[in-house]
């Protein structure tokens, strides 16, 4: 249950964060982007660093490719 809880308040604050990069849009353009992307990794037992939580260097590639695919750079390389 609290699970549950957490899952939800991430999920409604990437929507706030979603809601403030669309609202400055207008202003700034697609310089202001909400990435979802990095939200959306699944990790499995072995992108988990030695801690049991941290990402280890596979984890940490998996989070890096997630962010710049949604990055405005991706389309420039």
């Amino acid at each position: 249950e609290k699970r549950a809880v957490i899952e939800q308040r991430v999920r409604d604050y990437n929507t706030a964060l979603n809601d403030l990069a669309d609202s400055r849009y207008k202003m700034h353009g697609d310089r202001v982007r909400f990435a979802p992307r990095p939200y959306e990794v699944k990790f499995t037992d072995t992108d988990i660093s030695v801690d049991c939580f941290h990402p280890n260097p596979d984890g940490q590639n998996k989070l890096a490719e997630a962010s710049w695919s949604s990055s405005w750079w991706a389309g420039i390389r």
